[in-house]
């Protein structure tokens, strides 16, 4: 990637403060604090009204197709679904999906991203959160 990862982690996320990676195909591995039964996952970007090609600010960049996979305990692959990311001026910028597969503990997320709205260059992934319960 060309952004910094931990830009994705942050609670932070001014204009232009993203994972940017290059091309519309990309990944984020998270190795979480302690294992977890996901059941939601949050995926951020900007509003479409903070766009402006005059600011660099392009929200073809926003993520698109994606799925989420994780680690569990004993190092199988769980499958968590795959979902799309909304970046229409009426989308809200945080976008939260249910997990397909409950139950499953992990200590680690990825986060595959499979395709973006457009831009030939780069996605940009302002923040990306797992949530779930111990």
């Amino acid at each position: 990637g060309v952004g910094r990862a931990a830009d994705a982690l942050s609670s932070q996320n001014d204009f232009g403060r993203c994972f940017a990676f290059r091309g519309a195909e990309g990944r984020l591995t998270v190795r979480l604090s302690r294992p977890v039964r996901p059941t939601h996952f949050s995926v951020e970007h900007l509003h479409a009204a903070l766009c402006d090609p005059a600011r660099n600010a392009n929200c073809s960049s926003a993520p698109k197709a994606m799925d989420v996979v994780g680690r569990s305990d004993n190092g199988d692959l769980v499958e968590f679904g795959s979902f799309s990311y909304a970046a229409s001026s009426d989308a809200p910028t945080v976008q939260t999906f249910a997990a397909a597969s409950l139950g499953e503990r992990v200590d680690a997320v990825t986060l595959r991203v499979k395709s973006n709205h457009g831009h030939p260059d780069y996605t940009c992934l302002y923040r990306f959160r797992v949530h779930g319960d111990e």
